[in-house]
């Protein structure tokens, strides 16, 4: 009797440890499932995972939500396909690099995930610009990041008369208005503080948003350089500017440019977007001296200004070749068409939405007021600012680096080292070592 009770318990034991076996099997499969995305910085991957996973308890597959620079991205890919190690199955993707992952198999068609968006419900340029040529639609915008300008409220009250963003708008609405209160700026300047201050830092700070208002791209068909109608016109406006004395002289992102940020009287103000703001604005505004600490912080108010473009941004896409397509079309479904989720990140990020209705919500919401902007609520300009920007031929991987190439040249012609048929000659010769030619 013992021994058949033995070997019953026995039996029972091993039941159980099989059924703990295969419980234990499939929480690690479940725990070891996952969907791989690729963020470009690291400000989007821990809130992203975080929002996730919270909005999604019951979900049987976890996120790994990896940084990868954008530079590095097609790289990264070749070597995960050739591997077949770390493959994604989500990218998040910058203007830069629209051109290539989407007129390629790296992406998928959207629709075919099962994800159909509406259109009029996003930014018309941040949509188009996730569309083939064939009008498919291979990445969403689920962020824009329009260009304001952003000016010191101390020197408006001296030099303008006032720090009201509804009444320095039109001072600025336009290249006209812009270069003759830059005019004025410097004048009073001279008159009451020994000319300390000018209306930018740098000549580049006026020529990359000409620039990047201007239709057309720099790249034709076969992949050879055009010049964007008006690009040569800028050389005018570049001696112009210079010659009237109306920037500083620093190279953007120079010691000199970041220094003006917290200068009293410096600089009167700077290109910059919402990611901008936040990234250089916010973080250089406050330095320390020998004499104590020197902040613009709270300082600082933003307008439209003359030039609408957008500088950055983030578009979802899936890999083509993920085996997760319908995790995929969930993960990018919450973010680019769930506005409630939407909301909740811009709330923590200060990002702008690409969605216009979540845009219209929080640009009257008071949680949105930013300190750094004296309690200022930018989201409506930041809106208003997107919906100005018209939809432009597509930009090429290029197109940051001879934008660059193209202010040295119109320096160079400005400063008088060069005259303009040979800037424009040099500039041409870098812009072909650029592309490839």
């Amino acid at each position: 009797m013992k021994k058949r009770f033995a070997a019953a318990l026995t039996v029972i034991l091993m039941m159980a440890l099989l059924v703990s076996g295969c419980k234990n099997t499939a929480e690690t499969n479940i725990k070891t499932r996952k969907l791989t995305v690729w963020v470009s910085s690291r400000e989007y991957a821990s809130p992203m995972e975080n929002q996730f996973v919270s909005d999604h308890p019951g979900v049987d597959w976890g996120l790994d939500v990896r940084v990868v620079e954008p530079s590095q991205m097609a790289e990264k890919l070749e070597e995960a396909q050739r591997t077949g190690v770390d493959l994604p199955d989500v990218f998040m993707l910058s203007p830069e690099q629209l051109p290539v992952m989407i007129n390629s198999d790296d992406t998928a068609d959207l629709n075919s995930l099962g994800l159909v968006f509406d259109p009029t419900r996003y930014c018309e340029y941040a949509f188009l610009m996730g569309k083939t040529a064939d009008g498919s639609l291979k990445a969403v915008c689920w962020q824009v990041d329009p260009v304001m300008f952003f000016y010191r409220r101390s020197l408006a009250r001296r030099y303008l008369g006032t720090d009201d963003p509804d009444n320095i708008a039109p001072m600025l609405a336009d290249w006209d208005s812009f270069l003759e209160t830059a005019r004025i700026i410097r004048d009073k300047s001279i008159e009451l503080t020994n000319g300390r201050t000018r209306m930018t830092a740098g000549l580049q700070d006026v020529l990359i948003p000409r620039l990047s208002c201007l239709d057309g791209g720099w790249t034709g068909g076969g992949g050879e350089l055009v010049m964007p109608d008006g690009a040569e016109e800028l050389f005018d406006f570049a001696l112009l500017y210079k010659s009237e004395n109306l920037c500083r002289g620093a190279e953007q992102l120079s010691e000199m440019w970041i220094a003006g940020i917290s200068d009293p009287f410096d600089v009167f103000g700077y290109f910059a977007s919402p990611i901008g703001m936040k990234n250089i604005l916010k973080k250089a505004c406050t330095v320390k001296t020998a004499d104590g600490e020197v902040s613009s912080f709270g300082d600082w108010a933003a307008v439209e200004g003359p030039a609408a473009y957008n500088q950055g941004g983030a578009w979802l896409a899936a890999y083509g070749g993920s085996e997760m397509r319908e995790e995929a079309a969930v993960f990018i479904g919450y973010f680019a068409s769930e506005q409630s989720a939407m909301r909740k990140f811009f709330l923590q990020s200060g990002a702008t939405p690409a969605d216009i209705n979540v845009a219209e919500h929080i640009k009257f919401d008071p949680q949105f007021g930013e300190p750094f902007l004296g309690g200022q609520n930018y989201f409506a300009v930041a809106t208003s600012a997107a919906d100005k920007i018209p939809p432009r031929t597509a930009a090429s991987r290029f197109d940051q680096r001879l934008k660059y190439a193209f202010c040295d040249a119109a320096e160079a012609y400005a400063d008088g080292y060069k005259d303009r048929g040979q800037a424009v000659d040099d500039f041409t010769a870098s812009a072909q070592q650029i592309i490839g030619l």
